[in-house]
């Protein structure tokens, strides 16, 4: 139970976290290639965060924008509806002030006999 196979845990945990039999010079490879692998991660991963944190910002600036536009809008909509209303209430003083037409009479023909009489 002495033997090498009870060492091997011992080996696995005190070096640099490698799995390579032996000593120091064969793990030098397996650990630059981690080395390089974790910093090329560390590398892309911040690029993420950074194309992250750009497309966070856009989306601020376009909701800062449509919100605004949004405003705009709204204070013109209710400039219009303000506008319908009083052509509405003209509307309706004019259509009281015209003498509405019968349908069937002839309102002209009818001025002129009262003319002749």
């Amino acid at each position: 139970p002495g033997g090498p196979r009870a060492q091997e845990p011992e080996r696995r945990g005190a070096g640099r976290g490698g799995w390579g039999g032996g000593g120091v010079d064969s793990e030098d490879p397996s650990v630059s290639k981690k080395q390089r692998r974790r910093e090329k991660n560390r590398a892309s991963a911040q690029q993420s965060r950074q194309r992250k944190k750009c497309h966070l910002d856009e989306l601020e600036n376009r909701v800062e924008h449509l919100e605004g536009e949004r405003r705009a809008l709204q204070v013109r909509l209710e400039t219009l509806m303000s506008q319908n209303d009083v052509l509405r209430r003209q509307l309706d003083k004019q259509k009281q002030v015209v003498t509405p037409v019968k349908p069937g009479s002839n309102s002209q023909a009818a001025n002129s006999q009262d003319d002749k009489t």
